[in-house]
């Protein structure tokens, strides 16, 4: 009986061992994030790219909302405007600390507080922002990594 028990704790101990080698695995092998650099290029020629916390959230109407709908998806407070569009930020009052209402296309849902690197256009309303493509959570690697986007993209003159 004895023996029964102590081969059924080493079981028991070699699957928690294997799923906590597994676990620490997927957790420090994970791949980083992709950034979509013709989102990012299009967003820093034709709009702004910048760092947003989110302020508040709009919960969705329904599962698909027309494209030309004028309410927000969520609002962001500028955090950093990483780059822009000559102009454009001080023509759409993009400034950190201001707030704007963002359309995002790729419906994403993000929480109160987070802070997302959105590439942003401008919507069918002067007050509005549309995401070019999924937003990025704002971890340092990610805004090094879109800084550096942003570097290679800009013209080579200055």
């Amino acid at each position: 009986m004895a023996v029964r028990r102590s081969r059924r704790m080493l079981v028991l101990g070699a699957a928690a061992a294997w799923i906590l080698l597994l676990a620490g695995l997927a957790f420090w092998t994970a791949n980083p994030v992709t950034l979509n650099l013709a989102s990012i290029s299009l967003a820093r020629e034709s709009g702004a790219v910048i760092i947003g916390e989110v302020v508040e959230v709009r919960k969705p109407d329904s599962e698909e909302k027309p494209p030309e709908t004028s309410a927000p998806d969520y609002s962001v407070r500028v955090v950093e405007v990483l780059g822009a569009k000559p102009g454009f930020a001080d023509d759409f009052g993009i400034a950190i600390g201001k707030s704007a209402g963002v359309v995002d296309t790729s419906h994403y849902q993000p929480k109160v507080g987070e802070k997302l690197v959105l590439p942003l256009l401008l919507h069918s309303s002067v007050h509005l922002m549309q995401t070019t493509g999924r937003p990025y959570a704002a971890t340092p690697r990610t805004i090094a990594d879109v800084k550096n986007v942003l570097e290679d993209a800009a013209p080579s003159g200055r």
